[in-house]
């Protein structure tokens, strides 16, 4: 279940805000995702935060992917956090990943230390982090390429 914060004041803005206007401060964006359910959450879920989870590990990335894999990360992006605060970020998932893919090699992680991203707004670091990662993600798909068309 939601928050009272999060259904009374921020779930409304769902029918009338873009993706952008969400992820303003004064909506979803202003929130940390542990402040979007119930107290409680998540060391004592209540049913509704149960089935949120068994979703989510429904999802679970631990998987062998056939082509190369190229994450990236913002140290500094508050909407999705690189280390576990409380909850594992984007480096456990990577960890996780490399782990199960460590014979294929094909899992790359861009890990942009905090302050090289400038925050684009309204958006923040979070969105910004692709624009700014288009020369190296170039770069690495070129390399792809060749490699794939000498082989």
């Amino acid at each position: 279940m939601l928050s009272h914060h999060a259904f009374e004041q921020l779930w409304p803005h769902v029918r009338h805000r873009s993706r952008a206007g969400l992820s303003r401060t004064d909506s979803w964006g202003g929130i940390k995702g542990t402040e979007q359910f119930r107290p409680g959450y998540p060391a004592a879920p209540n049913p509704d935060q149960e089935k949120f989870d068994r979703q989510v590990a429904a999802m679970n990335p631990d998987l062998t992917p056939t082509v190369p894999v190229r994450i990236v990360q913002a140290a500094d992006d508050e909407r999705v956090r690189a280390d576990p605060a409380p909850l594992m970020g984007t480096d456990a998932l990577v960890e996780e990943l490399t782990a199960t893919n460590s014979e294929r090699g094909n899992i790359h992680y861009r890990r942009y230390e905090p302050g090289a991203v400038p925050a684009d707004e309204p958006l923040g670091i979070h969105f910004a982090t692709i624009d700014h990662d288009i020369p190296e993600l170039t770069e690495w798909l070129a390399a792809l390429l060749a490699a794939a068309a000498d082989g």
